[in-house]
């Protein structure tokens, strides 16, 4: 059997048995951060209920997310366990897509395992930078943005000179198609994507001519996202530079995620910058230097890159978790190795060339095939799954007790009783928190509101909608007296307390909430 069909064989089973495992296991366990996968779930089911992010409702993140879960529940019902099962489609779909853009650029060993890493690294059930026992859909979206991001650089990086004009047309249309899908999922990838597309093309001299296909494929591939949101780009805007202006003044950011980082990171890039020198080295004897000063170029680009994205997307893990230097390093080893093919012309390896490829084989398989053996290892049976919520519509949503954010299940229980003692579902209602399940839990359709609201992360006290955006006079709101997420709830309650005294008075309350009912109010 051929190289190419053994590792395409093994590419192929992983794409059948890995989906198996997701949608056999359903919703994993929320074991840390459990407040979290509220997001998707409510960014999917105002989707569901045909509300557009940005036009109909305040929301930080792109449309991306939105309809990723929204087409879930359409697709599989609007059970939590639509969200699994979009994932369980997502995995075949990257792996085979990167085995047809790959497989006639780089060597059928190295194509499996950036394959086998870019799917692998979207439906993960565990946090980037976070222990992989704690299983969570706690920024997803960001994990799903590094997965995107690493087929658009193997994409981007990996040699395409054995490609025909057709194949070359292709891969820069790919490249649009994704450029514009990691922009729309998260504003913060644009400041990476575009320029790294724009610096590539002009280290290598590539044919610009190509570029047509990339903005044609990008254009296609923004349509939908546009239809997402109703073409209200300028509503998109607003939501984006509220956001901005929200994180402008968050200068914590610097020493509680920033700083910690570069501890992280350093062996990391190091590692990667070890097997660039020793590529490098290898090729010494290479008359004219301008290809290793590209490739060294190359390889100090991709690592600013990394950076830019662990920081714009970071989390409060201590694992020095990123894979898009693990695909830098595999990369580099295509790269240097394709190099090598043409200059050596036969010359006898040298040590460090071989010491490379070790390095590199070392380096990317540990990586991929540990986090794949963790995605599917069920560690269910180290949690305490003994507390539920108080509806069939949540029944797969397990939190572990142990890691019970801010006593969450009891906060939402006593949210569905409120709710249900004064029958808002069939009303309009906002919950003033961070984020909730409630309209998902209650099948009431969301007004106003936001999937979630962060504090210095999409508003502040000088950065947040308008009392007319947020709240939309919605006919009741509910508010937590003790909030899981301080502490969004008490700075949302000061900055509307005006706008709600003006307009709402107290109805009823329990230990978690308050529930407020507009005056007057005749419509829903």
């Amino acid at each position: 059997m051929s190289p190419a069909r053994f590792y395409g064989c093994a590419l192929a089973a992983l794409a059948v048995l890995v989906p198996l495992h997701l949608v056999l296991a359903g919703v994993v366990p929320q074991t840390i951060a459990a407040n979290d996968f509220c997001i998707q779930i409510d960014a999917g089911w105002r989707t569901y209920c045909g509300l557009r992010p940005h036009a109909d409702y305040y929301m930080s993140l792109g449309p991306v997310m939105p309809l990723f879960v929204g087409t879930g529940f359409l697709l599989f019902g609007p059970n939590l366990e639509a969200y699994a099962y979009m994932n369980a489609l997502m995995f075949p779909a990257l792996a085979g897509a990167g085995w047809f853009l790959l497989k006639d650029r780089v060597s059928p060993f190295w194509c499996f395992w950036i394959c086998l890493l870019v799917a692998i690294t979207f439906v993960a059930p565990f946090a980037i930078r976070l222990p992989v026992e704690d299983t969570t859909y706690a920024l997803a979206y960001n994990r799903h943005g590094y997965a995107l991001f690493s087929l658009f650089a193997a994409v981007l990086l990996c040699p395409a000179d054995m490609l025909s004009l057709a194949g070359r047309r292709i891969a820069s249309a790919m490249l649009g198609m994704l450029a514009a899908t990691l922009i729309f999922l998260k504003i913060s990838f644009f400041g990476v994507v575009v320029p790294l597309l724009v610096a590539i093309y002009a280290l290598e001299g590539r044919r610009w001519m190509l570029v047509g296909w990339t903005l044609g494929g990008g254009a296609l591939a923004s349509l939908p996202f546009l239809a997402a949101i109703g073409f209200d780009i300028p509503a998109m805007m607003s939501d984006l530079a509220t956001t901005a202006e929200a994180k402008s003044r968050y200068w914590v950011l610097l020493s509680d995620k920033i700083a910690p980082l570069y501890n992280e990171m350093v062996w990391w890039m190091l590692a990667c910058l070890f097997i660039a020198g020793l590529g490098i080295h290898s090729l010494r004897h290479v008359a004219d230097g301008r290809d290793l000063m590209a490739e060294l170029a190359v390889a100090l680009l991709m690592i600013g890159v990394s950076v830019v994205i662990v920081f714009s997307n970071a989390v409060w893990g201590s694992y020095p978790d990123f894979p898009s230097l693990v695909l830098l390093a595999a990369l580099l080893v295509v790269r240097l190795t394709h190099k090598a093919a043409g200059q050596m012309e036969g010359a006898s390896s040298p040590i460090t060339w071989r010491l490379m490829h070790l390095l590199g084989v070392v380096f990317v398989t540990l990586y991929v095939a540990r986090v794949t053996i963790c995605s599917v290892w069920d560690f269910s049976g180290i949690c305490d799954l003994s507390r539920t919520f108080d509806s069939p519509r949540l029944a797969s949503y397990r939190v572990d007790q142990k890691f019970n954010t801010g006593g969450f299940v009891g906060q939402v229980n006593a949210g569905l009783e409120i709710a249900r003692k004064h029958n808002i579902a069939q009303q309009s209602f906002v919950v003033m928190d961070f984020t909730s399940p409630l309209h998902f839990a209650l099948m009431s359709r969301p007004v106003g509101g936001s999937p979630f609201m962060d504090y210095a992360i999409n508003f502040s006290t000088w950065a947040a909608p308008s009392p007319a955006r947020y709240l939309q006079d919605a006919r009741y709101i509910l508010i937590p007296k003790v909030s899981t997420a301080h502490p969004t709830s008490e700075i949302l309650l000061t900055h509307y307390a005006a706008h709600i005294e003006a307009h709402y008075t107290q109805i009823d309350e329990n230990y978690w909430w308050k529930l407020l009912e507009r005056r007057n109010a005749a419509g829903p």
